[in-house]
C-alpha cells in the first residue's frame, strides 16, 4: 500500500506549449509556470487550456492549483489568444 502522506510531494507532469516540465510544487503563479519553461513574464501571457478545450488567462500573480496532466499556453503578448 502507498504511504498517501508522500502524495503531495511527488512530481507532476505539466505542459508549457506542448513542451513537458516537472515540478513537486502544489500550487504555482502565472510568472512562476512561465519561469519553469525559461519565458519572461514581461513578453509572454499565459492561459491555462480547460477540459473543455477553452483557454482561461493566468495573471501573473495568479495562483494555479498544480494537477499532473495540465496545459498552458505562452503566447508572445499582444496577440490576441483565446
Amino acid at each position: 500500500m502507498a504511504d498517501e502522506s508522500k502524495k503531495d510531494d511527488r512530481e507532476k507532469t505539466i505542459f508549457i506549449n506542448k513542451k513537458k516540465y516537472e515540478t513537486r510544487a502544489d500550487r504555482l503563479t502565472g510568472t512562476q509556470i512561465l519561469e519553469l519553461a525559461q519565458l519572461s513574464p514581461d513578453q509572454y501571457d499565459l492561459y491555462l487550456v480547460k477540459a473543455d478545450g477553452k483557454s482561461e488567462q493566468i495573471g501573473p500573480q495568479q495562483e494555479v492549483e498544480i494537477k499532473d496532466g495540465l496545459h498552458f499556453n505562452a503566447v508572445t503578448k499582444g496577440i490576441n489568444f483565446g
